[in-house]
């Protein structure tokens, strides 16, 4: 249903309502901002969380964004410096990937023990990409997987602070269920928050 095009015929459950006719430029970004919208409903994070984003394309800047509003203190990286130009203008303290420091990295957070998640946004083949984001990460931290990379974690530094690894498929519970997708059926709201539709409406 990912059909990037004027015109789309989607399943009623992959659809929300906008309020003015005005609104269908911004609101065509819906899906692309419900990847992000949903990984961050993954992550399950605190108020006031400090988190890490790496990669910052289409994807990465809206989860910039996400978090942002959402009350997170948000630290970014990406070697192109126009998109930390704009994850800056959105909030976030940004940082060449290629001139940091990421053995001291822990030292960003406030408390001084690391991030409590970092979202992985880029597409890479290099293994760099999740070491360093498990290095940046408290004891007990998230790296959450939304890009596409290969899933190496550092066993060390994974085992000692007993990290947890998420992934984050698509724009919302449903996505890849053929009940949802092509049945029309709704998951009810007391087991399942986050739906496609309901990120739809919450980006809307």
């Amino acid at each position: 249903w990912a059909a990037h095009g004027t015109l789309a015929c989607v399943p009623r459950l992959f659809c929300a309502r906008i309020p003015r006719p005005e609104m269908a430029r911004d609101a065509s970004t819906a899906a692309l901002a419900c990847v992000a919208i949903h990984a961050v409903h993954r992550a399950e994070l605190s108020a006031g969380a400090e988190v890490g984003v790496f990669g910052l394309g289409v994807i990465g800047q809206f989860m910039v964004q996400v978090l942002r509003a959402s009350g997170h203190r948000v630290i970014a990286f990406d070697p192109i410096e126009h998109r930390r130009t704009d994850a800056k203008a959105s909030g976030a303290e940004v940082y060449d990937p290629d001139n940091f420091d990421f053995e001291g990295g822990a030292s960003l957070s406030s408390h001084g023990e690391g991030l409590d998640a970092v979202f992985l946004c880029a597409k890479t083949d290099s293994s760099e990409l999740i070491r360093h984001a498990a290095t940046l990460c408290r004891k007990r931290g998230r790296l959450m997987v939304v890009g596409e990379f290969p899933i190496q974690v550092p066993r060390e530094s994974a085992y000692m602070k007993e990290l947890e690894v998420r992934f984050s498929a698509a724009y919302g519970e449903g996505r890849y269920d053929p009940s949802y997708e092509v049945l029309d059926q709704d998951y009810p709201i007391s087991s399942s928050r986050w739906t496609v539709e309901r990120n739809l409406q919450l980006f809307v």
